[in-house]
């Protein structure tokens, strides 16, 4: 397999190949039950694009490894834009897909066990004529746009490389679902016509701005493909005959294959701790905001000043995140900051009440109250999206507001300015979550879901200090204030490293908490999402209690208990009725056999 590679002529100007490089597979795609990379190597000598249509190619002989499917010569496959930084580029490979027939209801106890079903079982349902065996078939595009609509994978902003020029029927799939760019195989010497570079398609791509860029083989470069699909067949025993019998062997790459020079699987281990480290990482920060938050807020008497220098320190962090390419820049018009105003102003006003509730009582009765948000997010969904839930739903809410009343009470530091502050906050974040809602698709935010809510937060965090901004300059409490803060938080006999440490620490923490809350939210649904809420609660209750050396009341106790239990008995119980109302409607739907 030591062939030497003649010249590659691409139409376009390719991406040089960096020496560091890692491609991320997926651990199932399309019509496969996995994903057999066939010897397929990232190699320095040849540019991304080339790589990654070599990886295009290659998936066409995981057709010979499913048994009883030797057809599909035509083979796509889905990735991110690749990402440079410095000497490195890495790819995220979404999913593959073979030119295919479609999955009957039938078949399924077949593809149970994995691969497309057996021939006999389509062949009968194929009524169309066998010179065109192509117009019988999903093709590799809409396999994979169609896997993508079924598992909520994003399209928008993906690369694809196709094996052969996309039909006309594939194109407009493809500029539909928001692609950037397709990169085929051009016109080859084999077939008695030449490959067509397909115009009308390609037209109709530019016109709608989705780059349309053909590689055309030369007859060397024909020749070595040839020849290298040949040893790879031979090394893997891979022939007509040998795949009716069984299925190859050979070991399957489910995470991470790395260039020649690192030549080792990596990413299994952090697919599989990443949302412990994520969880981790939000309750630290949430915890850590809330004890120097407090901290701060006894010396420091500006409540309006903290909440802007909170809001505002995410952005310094936002900015280093895109700089150093960590995460994609996203891309707003002004149309779109003007759409996000509103929902910044409510994520600006709920920072305010929750800081001075943080001021005005204990750190855990703030939390007690704040408790109340899924109250509040029931009514405000039912008034303004129109989302009525189930009675059985509203009900698990009783126990929340006879668990904070109980505890409001007997609580030692219970004032009407604390309670109706944290209140408040309740009533701005369930407002900008409705609002976010509303506006959840404005702008380019990128494509992969950890870098979509990153950018979310960080953009909000951005609109939500500036919006603020005009306030805090004008009302007491506010930056015109600060200096006379500063002066009397020393007074106390806090000095002004620990003091400047503590605004600082304050603010990192607080935009961190809520990263890591988008990052846990990226990666499970929102019951889960809800249910590690709830526990949160706990862990800041607890903690700050033990911190702070609150006293505490038998019946304050539990009356926490009482609300947060109930907090978390109405997360599973709206889930429970939001999965029932789904199976019902999905039966009401469902054709008659």
């Amino acid at each position: 397999m030591a062939l030497c590679a003649p010249p590659w002529r691409p139409l376009a100007k390719p991406l040089v190949a960096r020496r560091c490089t890692s491609v991320r597979l997926p651990r199932t795609s399309g019509p496969f039950a996995s994903f057999e990379t066939f010897g397929w190597r990232w190699s320095s000598n040849h540019t991304v694009d080339e790589n990654l249509l070599r990886l295009a190619l290659v998936a066409r002989f995981n057709c010979f490894r499913v048994a009883n499917y030797t057809t599909g010569r035509c083979s796509a496959m889905m990735c991110r834009p690749p990402r440079v930084s410095g000497s490195r580029v890495e790819v995220e490979v979404v999913g593959f897909g073979v030119n295919a027939p479609p999955r009957f209801q039938r078949a399924r106890r077949e593809t149970d066990e994995g691969g497309v079903f057996p021939r006999d079982v389509w062949a009968g349902v194929r009524p169309f004529s066998r010179k065109t065996p192509a117009n019988n078939e999903i093709h590799s595009e809409m396999s994979i746009l169609g896997r993508c609509a079924r598992a909520g994978i994003p399209v928008k902003g993906a690369w694809f490389y196709v094996a052969l020029p996309p039909c006309w029927e594939c194109c407009k799939a493809l500029v539909a679902a928001g692609v950037a760019r397709v990169f085929f195989k051009g016109k080859g010497r084999r077939g008695p016509v030449p490959m067509k570079l397909n115009s009308k398609e390609k037209r109709l791509a530019e016109a709608c701005g989705m780059a349309w860029v053909a590689a055309e083989f030369s007859v060397e470069r024909e020749e070595y493909v040839e020849e290298m699909w040949e040893a790879y067949k031979q090394e893997s025993g891979l022939d007509r005959a040998a795949v009716k019998a069984q299925e190859s062997q050979r070991p399957l790459y489910d995470f991470w294959v790395t260039d020649d020079s690192r030549g080792k699987c990596q990413g299994g281990l952090w697919q599989k701790i990443k949302l412990p480290v994520y969880a981790g990482l939000w309750y630290f920060f949430n915890v850590q905001y809330n004890i120097q938050n407090k901290r701060l807020l006894n010396v420091f008497h500006a409540n309006w000043a903290v909440s802007w220098v909170q809001l505002a320190a995410g952005i310094p962090i936002a900015l280093l995140m895109w700089g150093s390419g960590f995460i994609k820049a996203p891309k707003l018009t002004k149309d779109d900051l003007l759409k996000l105003a509103p929902v910044g102003a409510a994520f600006a006003a709920g920072q305010v009440a929750t800081v001075a509730s943080l001021g005005a009582v204990a750190v855990s009765f703030t939390h007690v109250v704040k408790a109340l948000e899924p109250a509040v997010n029931a009514i405000a969904s039912a008034l303004v999206l129109g989302q009525v839930f189930h009675p059985m739903v509203y009900a698990s809410l009783l126990p929340v507001f006879a668990g904070v009343a109980l505890a409001s009470s007997k609580e030692l530091s219970f004032t009407m300015f604390g309670f109706l502050t944290a209140m408040a906050s309740n009533f701005f974040f369930v407002t900008r979550n409705v609002l976010a809602t509303k506006f959840g698709d404005v702008g380019d935010m990128g494509t992969e879901k950890t870098e979509r809510k990153t950018n979310q937060l960080a953009v909000l965090t951005a609109v939500a200090a500036t919006v603020l901004l005009p306030v805090v300059l004008v009302l007491p409490g506010g930056l015109l204030s600060f200096g006379a803060a500063w002066k009397a938080a020393l007074a106390t006999g806090v000095s002004s490293h620990k003091l400047a440490y503590m605004m600082a620490a304050s603010g990192f923490h607080f935009f961190m908490y809520q990263l890591s809350s988008f990052w846990v939210l990226s990666c499970v649904p929102p019951i889960t999402h809800s249910v590690l809420n709830t526990l949160k609660r706990v862990v800041i209750i607890v903690v700050s209690i033990i911190v702070f050396r609150t006293p505490v009341t038998v019946q304050s106790a539990a009356g926490t208990a009482v609300a947060i239990g109930g907090v978390l008995l109405y997360s599973l119980t709206k889930a429970h009725y939001s999965k029932k109302t789904s199976e019902e409607k999905s039966k009401e739907v469902k054709p008659q056999a």
